[in-house]
């Protein structure tokens, strides 16, 4: 692992943008990292295209990802299997699915030396056989709940999860979570146990590693008739009573410590402050949040205490910064407090080292309220991608796929949507604006968001990107009166969206502006 870890840093190190390679001083580098297991989750919810929804991944392409988060130091590797949207017994082309895993899990564990979790819902399974196929089924039409109280159903429960171990049977641990998906109305806490004891059964049945695979209770919404902090409390006092080791616990909020405290079960515990490098769901769009981040992590009081902490991301090509920052901290805490000009150059530098500067020039802009200089990076961006001149890539670049080009086409399309917001939003602070230019620069924001959820193949509401409540903020000061969007500017920009796209794109953001 020291071997693996010093290649790494060399990697980090070496400035790729001469030949040979070069580096600037002798490295002598002595690290203990802040966190020992720090984790990345790969979230599989929502169907949208290639190359932005993991589930369309193909193995080669989850291979490098794997690669790209070893190189950002991260050896945890957490991924949601769907196998509750997959009928069992599975078919062919579902089995298919499923068995993507276990070498990408295999590259994980012996190339890089991570520990690596799979996992699913506590009583979710799919019953219906008409459906798309699994890159694009629609979790919440597929699955059913299973109640728990019911044996025969939980019969079921278990016959369906067992032919996920069988396919998934390498991994180091097995996750469940505790609701959201998932859950039963009335159903008592020692029930979400006995699930979990059924897991146990199964991990030790099926899987490689038998006895020895870690579960994890992936701490959430809580299961349970009572509050839901008591809910927690008995959730975990059951599981310190009845589950045999190896087990571990996650964590996020404040309510979540509190249970961990309680038991004294810091060595088990992971921190995972979900939502802070991608709120979920989202559309895909670059979020560059370094305070947020950094408010996230304020916990070195836990560091070398904890057994880890992890991170999750649904789009993960679009949210390198994030991921970068963030497991940058993980390695050590003190980096969250540096500027975080520093964290984006470093990535820049490892995915277009001879263009490094442009590229984390044109991330703070996208994370910036002003939108410096956006649509003029943006077009530096496009003209270097479209004539090949990005040069040659670092160790992440050589990784991106489905070419070098993703990184540069995705952030010139989004600094175009958020100079677009911005622009609206500077407009509507002028006592003398005209109404017909900032009624065009709305409209134009949202021509241009809707031509990138028509790209991303995003169908779900959510957050629209880093700009819309900013926009949605400033479009009410104007135009909202009496509880509602002005009618005629409403009508007005229903047309022009609609002369592009069909009714549903257009609610997509009309909709979220209304309300």
């Amino acid at each position: 692992m020291g071997t693996r870890q010093a290649l790494y840093a060399l990697m980090r190190k070496l400035d790729f943008a001469v030949l040979p390679p070069t580096l600037d001083t002798d490295l002598d580098i002595v690290e203990k990292p802040s966190f020992a297991l720090r984790g990345m989750y790969a979230h599989q919810h929502w169907a949208y295209a290639h190359p932005y929804a993991l589930r369309t991944w193909t193995i080669d392409e989850w291979n490098s990802y794997v690669d790209i988060l070893a190189l950002m130091r991260v050896n945890l590797f957490q991924i949601w299997s769907m196998a509750a949207i997959l009928p069992a017994p599975f078919s062919p082309e579902d089995e298919a699915f499923l068995r993507r895993y276990p070498p990408v899990i295999d590259h994980a564990k012996l190339n890089h030396g991570m520990e690596v979790w799979i996992g699913e819902c506590a009583n979710n399974v799919c019953e219906s056989r008409d459906l798309p196929p699994p890159a694009q089924r629609d979790y919440f039409e597929a699955e059913t709940l299973i109640d728990p109280g019911d044996p025969k159903q939980m019969a079921q429960l278990e016959a369906a999860r067992a032919e996920f171990y069988k396919v998934c049977n390498n991994a180091d641990g097995y996750w469940v979570i505790d609701s959201d998906p998932g859950g039963f109305k009335g159903s008592p806490a020692s029930q979400f146990v006995d699930i979990m004891m059924m897991n146990r059964r199964l991990i030790d049945r099926h899987t490689l590693l038998g006895p020895k695979g870690r579960l994890i209770y992936w701490m959430w919404f809580g299961w349970g008739n009572k509050e839901r902090e008591e809910n927690w409390l008995d959730v975990t006092k059951d599981l310190v009573a009845r589950s045999p080791e190896p087990w571990l616990l996650t964590v996020a909020s404040e309510g979540h410590w509190k249970v961990a405290d309680r038991f004294n079960l810091a060595a088990r515990t992971i921190y995972y402050p979900y939502g802070a490098v991608e709120p979920e769901p989202s559309l895909p769009f670059t979020t560059v949040v370094p305070d947020a981040l950094k408010k996230a992590l304020d916990v070195p009081q836990r560091a070398g205490a904890i057994r880890g902490a992890m991170g999750n991301a649904q789009t993960p090509l679009c949210q390198l910064p994030n991921i970068y920052y963030f497991t940058r901290a993980l390695w050590n805490i003190d980096y969250r407090d540096q500027p975080p000009y520093w964290a984006v150059y470093e990535l820049a530098r490892l995915i277009y080292p001879e263009n490094a500067a442009l590229l984390s020039k044109a991330w703070l802009s996208l994370g910036h309220p002003k939108a410096r200089d956006a649509e003029a990076l943006a077009d530096k961006l496009e003209a270097l991608e479209k004539a090949g001149r990005l040069g040659r890539p670092g160790p992440i670049g050589i990784k991106l796929f489905p070419d070098l080009g993703q990184v540069a086409r995705d952030l010139a399309s989004q600094l175009r949507i958020h100079a677009a917001a911005m622009s609206f939003c500077k407009l509507v602070e002028k006592s003398n604006a005209d109404d017909n230019e900032l009624f065009d620069r709305l409209a134009r924001y949202c021509l241009l968001s809707l031509e990138w959820r028509k790209h991303t193949g995003f169908r779900n509401y959510g957050t629209n990107g880093y700009d819309f409540f900013p926009l949605r903020t400033a479009a009410h000061k104007l135009w909202w009166r009496e509880n509602r969007l002005n009618p005629g500017i409403q009508r007005k920009l229903t047309s022009v969206l609609s002369a592009k796209y069909e009714d549903w794109e257009v609610d997509l953001i009309i909709y979220p502006l209304t309300h």
